[in-house]
């Protein structure tokens, strides 16, 4: 008898207890399921590109393997339900740019992307989208032939050695990417580069840069070169927008500053994506409903932008006319707003797009306006028969004239457009029967103004 049958013998379990305790087992673990699921579901959509290395070092002959990541605004990896079309600028020492595309599958959150490196010196690589915010990462490249083991397993030139021997400062030199406006959420960082410069240089021993931020949080507060290697590095982040100076104030041991001791960078507004609604979300043929477009922030919440954004609207399914294809969010305001006139019934898909902010779309119903056409028809024939019972010698088509000219006289005040009828009073039932009425009283008298208001007539 094994150790849990002898258990169950003397507490003498019940049965049901154990089937109850299965059954509470079985809960708890579809309760974690749930959990699980759900924060998966709960993962945040793309934002930010992202770009990871095992080593910022790399020989030249040799390609350099990078992985490019889609992040969240909480620097999570966010997975897309579409692909990505991405473009890597890589420069290389000289200055030569080349760039290279990149596809992101859909469903996927990370490909890898090589490139051969055949110079030495620094290399900066920048992944790009239209729609994303975009990363980059510096990486140095020596001769294989240049570098030996140093004694803590670094790989340290032999120019690196013989300076160090003679005494000579070892040159290091600032720099800051992205070269972007960050985002002012604590989360978004740019990454403070500290490069030994030289074809082949290296730290003889750790290098403990000294440096510091007119506001935001480095972390760590020091940029430390370890020995063998050729760089350090501090990630800034900032809660509040604005320019921000970063500034070296010495070294431990001494080293000689190339190039500027101040960089600044600069953070915006924390906003992550826009947000396009129509009001109403259905309308008839003869009803225009408002677009607004709204700059929202990772919570979700209306956030004022810092700059002018532009926004790009596009009709991606349906038929019909906007206000403006192209407007303004003015700095200060977290929105902006147009029309839609519809052009025919059916489904309507409307898209928003500002640059580095993944486009969204609406969908917005077009139904045909049949309460309003039943209004006018009704109303025409009303004026019509009026017509008919007062005009003298009037025929009993007179009311069938009516239906037409009352439909034509409510079609002219809808897109010819007058005063006493602007905006929604005409888009009434009401109105329409009033409207109609009218145009089924006047009859055929209706067409000389019209005519005439058309251009058609002297």
């Amino acid at each position: 008898m094994t150790l849990i049958k002898k258990l169950k013998h003397k507490l003498r379990i019940p049965q049901a207890w154990q089937s109850r305790k299965l059954s509470l087992y079985s809960i708890c673990s579809l309760f974690l399921a749930t959990l699980l699921s759900l924060a998966v579901a709960e993962a945040g959509s793309p934002v930010k590109l992202a770009i990871s290395v095992d080593n910022n070092s790399v020989k030249t002959g040799e390609q350099s393997t990078l992985e490019v990541q889609l992040l969240d605004p909480d620097n999570l990896l966010a997975n897309s339900s579409k692909s990505w079309d991405l473009s890597v600028e890589v420069t290389s020492p000289n200055g030569e740019v080349t760039i290279h595309p990149v596809v992101m599958e859909s469903g996927q959150n990370t490909t890898n992307f090589s490139f051969p490196v055949n110079e030495v010196g620094i290399w900066m690589v920048v992944v790009k989208d239209k729609e994303l915010l975009d990363a980059a990462v510096m990486l140095k490249a020596i001769e294989p032939s240049s570098v030996r083991n140093g004694e803590s397993g670094g790989t340290l030139s032999i120019e690196t050695i013989l300076g160090a021997k003679l005494g000579i400062l070892p040159q290091v030199e600032l720099r800051i990417v992205p070269q972007r406006k960050l985002l002012a959420d604590g989360k978004d960082s740019a990454t403070v580069y500290g490069l030994l410069s030289g074809d082949s240089a290296h730290a003889n021993n750790d290098i403990k840069l000294r440096l510091i931020s007119s506001d935001g949080v480095m972390q760590p507060a020091e940029v430390l070169i370890p020995k063998g290697e050729f760089s350090g590095t501090t990630q800034l982040v900032s809660e509040h927008p604005g320019k921000i100076v970063v500034e070296f104030l010495g070294a431990a041991p001494n080293v000689e500053l190339v190039g500027e001791e101040q960089l600044s960078v600069i953070f915006g507004a924390p906003i992550t994506k826009i947000e396009i609604k129509a009001s109403p979300p259905e309308i008839s043929l003869l009803e225009e409903a408002e677009l607004v477009v709204r700059l929202m922030g990772g919570d979700g919440v209306p956030l004022e932008t810092d700059e002018a954004r532009d926004v790009l609207l596009t009709i991606e399914q349906g038929g019909g006319l906007l206000g403006a294809h192209e407007f303004i969010i003015a700095a200060g305001s977290a929105e902006g707003r147009t029309t839609f006139s519809p052009t025919k019934v059916g489904e309507v898909i409307l898209a928003a797009a500002s640059p580095n902010l993944v486009s969204v779309q609406v969908p917005l119903s077009v139904t045909w306006p049949i309460a309003l056409l039943i209004a006018s028809a009704l109303g025409g024939l009303v004026g019509g028969l009026l017509a008919f019972a007062m005009e003298k010698d009037a025929k009993w088509w007179r009311s069938t004239i009516g239906l037409v000219t009352g439909f034509v006289l409510y079609w002219a005040v809808i897109f010819l457009g007058l005063d006493a009828f602007a905006g929604s009073i005409a888009i009434n039932p009401l109105s329409a029967f009033v409207i109609s009425v009218m145009g089924g009283w006047l009859g055929t008298k209706v067409f000389s103004p019209l005519l005439k208001r058309l251009g058609l007539s002297t």
